[in-house]
């Protein structure tokens, strides 16, 4: 019969099924030949008992029993291996502090945890042995010196209730002048709560009084600063509202510049260009010491145009849109507004000369105007729309700037 079908032992510990192994020890094969022998006996005595005894109820038995066979499972040697086998396990675990069986991991586990108790046990034992030794090595005091030595303690002891004694008496000497100091610090705890009463009410006063100031000062400053806008208010500021809206420079709300998505109409552009014209004009000719070179603003409204100086016959730049987009090769709309951006460069360089503190936010470069980081041409080919408009932008903002000085030299 197939072993592994009739029993089956479980561990003790983590109740796992355990295999049979017939390599057995030789305890084990022992008990289980004298086990035999008994049955043997016992069944030869009394055979109508044979099948009347119950397996041990601690063993977990199964029996596959083939048709043809006719044996009982009583006379199987596996069950007799079995019994034996559970039988050695009941004496393995009357003897141990644990119940056997057991699988391997579990009994690795008990193993380790063996040797580090052991190990523990014996470094407690070097311990112990250690301090016997030293216990031992030392010398035993004669009766003579354990007196003298009760004798100092005692001494110690008494002179030690005197000073205790003394310190009573000195207390209850002093207990008078504690009673004052108690009293004295208790109405000094009821001055001390009555001075931070008046001191909080004197910060709430203070707080509201610092609160009045604050106030007479915030509208002093505002009536201050009302006064100062009201001195640097000018009719040019008034008339000329250099402002932005999104991507584009205004003045006066008309855009300057064109956007793929905002497909401004050439009429608004070039009524910004007339008002920008007639701004700039005005400015230049406040200042008397400013002579231009090359060319010369003249503000039509929407067909404002700059001309030329320096040469024989006054060349017209227009400073508008038209249907005549270019001449020999050249678009004298652009030609126009590298002119204007030159004339405007030429301006913040005579109010620099004048104020060395005046400095443009944008510097200018012929037809470029822009910062370190990026310049951006004002000519609208062959860029784009998009950095057309922003160095409108720019150039309105630089524009701002000197309108804002002009405006500062008329106060």
């Amino acid at each position: 019969a197939d072993l592994g079908k009739l029993t089956s032992f479980v561990c003790q510990k983590c109740l796992s099924p355990l295999g049979m192994d017939r390599a057995a020890p030789d305890a084990v094969q022992a008990r289980m030949d004298d086990l035999r022998r008994r049955r043997k006996g016992a069944d030869a005595q009394s055979p109508e008992k044979k099948d009347s005894e119950p397996a041990p109820a601690e063993a977990v038995v199964t029996k596959t029993v083939s048709p043809k066979s006719t044996a009982s499972f009583r006379d199987n040697d596996d069950y007799q291996y079995v019994a034996c086998v559970h039988a050695y396990f009941n004496e393995l675990s009357q003897t141990s502090a644990i119940d056997y069986p057991l699988c391997q991991e579990c009994s690795d586990r008990w193993l380790d945890d063996m040797d580090m108790r052991s190990a523990a046990a014996s470094g407690d034992v070097e311990r112990y042995t250690a301090v016997l030794k030293e216990l031992q090595s030392e010398p035993v005091p004669s009766i003579a010196t354990l007196e003298q030595s009760i004798k100092e303690l005692e001494e110690e002891q008494a002179s030690l209730e005197a000073a205790a004694r003394a310190l009573a008496d000195e207390r209850a000497r002093l207990q008078p002048e504690i009673d004052a100091a108690e009293e004295m610090a208790t109405t000094l705890t009821a001055q001390e709560e009555r001075h931070w009463f008046d001191y909080n009410e004197y910060q709430r006063t203070l707080a509201e009084f610092l609160d009045l100031q604050c106030g007479v000062e915030a509208q002093s400053q505002l009536a201050r600063e009302q006064l100062d806008r009201l001195k640097k208010t000018n009719v040019l500021n008034d008339a000329f509202h250099i402002w932005h809206e999104g991507h584009f420079g205004t003045i006066n709300s008309l855009r300057l510049g064109r956007l793929p998505a905002q497909p401004v109409d050439w009429p608004e552009i070039n009524a910004a260009w007339g008002q920008l014209a007639l701004l700039v004009h005005i400015m230049a000719t406040r200042q008397a010491e400013f002579h231009p070179r090359r060319f010369r603003i003249v503000p039509s409204g929407s067909f404002s145009r700059l001309e030329t100086t320096d040469e024989p016959t006054p060349r017209e730049l227009p400073l508008y849109h038209s249907s005549a987009i270019r001449l020999f090769g050249e678009n004298k709309f652009d030609a126009a507004m590298v002119a204007f951006l030159d004339y405007l460069q030429q301006f913040a360089d005579y109010i620099e000369a004048k104020d060395s503190h005046f400095h443009l936010p944008y510097r200018v470069d012929k037809d470029r105007i822009g910062d370190a980081n990026s310049m951006y041409s004002i000519r609208t080919a062959p860029g784009s729309d998009e950095h057309w408009t922003r160095a409108l932008k720019l150039m309105l903002t630089n524009v701002k700037w000197c309108l804002a000085w002009v405006c500062r030299q008329t106060v």
